[in-house]
């Protein structure tokens, strides 16, 4: 097996945090959104020092998601990155702008914006998922023997999905962006 996505995440993931001239970067920042219903950590926060901060990225939060693949046709890369700015923004009530991705494979930083589109398609995918979680219609793996086909099937209720699909309280304190 490939040591790849250990290494690529091992720095990442270390928490540690530093400062490179004008910016902050923060490693395995947990993200929390009351509105979206989501919880998460995210690979790196950049933020830019300065009053007012670089605006060329907005408010200079800037979420940088790392992948160990290459640039996607799909949205489903920037629509994580999408919903890790809308958690920040709801955490630190500010605008995030822009976002990047980086990708092992091409070794490339792939900027991100986040417009409207963006957000919209962030927003019902998140509407989606949580739809999803309310109807209990949860694929679980472990339902499946070895000797049976594995069929999608509905799960029967699965109270944890409501709640975490429809109560704030669900949702575990996090640290914040500092």
């Amino acid at each position: 097996t490939c040591a790849l996505p250990i290494l690529l995440h091992e720095r990442v993931d270390s928490g540690v945090a530093e400062q490179r001239k004008g910016t902050r970067y923060e490693r395995g920042v947990m993200l929390k959104s009351q509105r979206y219903h989501l919880t998460g950590k995210m690979d790196l926060l950049e933020i830019e020092k300065g009053d007012p901060p670089n605006t060329l990225r907005g408010t200079g939060y800037f979420p940088v998601e790392y992948k160990r693949g290459k640039p996607k046709i799909e949205d489903w890369d920037r629509v994580q990155v999408c919903a890790q700015a809308l958690c920040i923004e709801e955490m630190r009530n500010t605008t995030v702008s822009e976002g990047a991705i980086w990708y092992w494979e091409v070794r490339r930083r792939e900027s991100v914006l986040i417009d409207d589109a963006l957000r919209v398609a962030t927003v019902a995918a998140i509407d989606g998922a949580c739809a999803i979680l309310v109807s209990g219609a949860i694929w679980d793996a472990t339902l499946f023997s070895t000797n049976s086909p594995a069929e999608t099937q509905s799960v029967p209720d699965r109270p944890y999905a409501h709640q975490f699909a429809n109560a704030d309280s669900v949702i575990p304190e996090q640290a914040s962006l500092n």
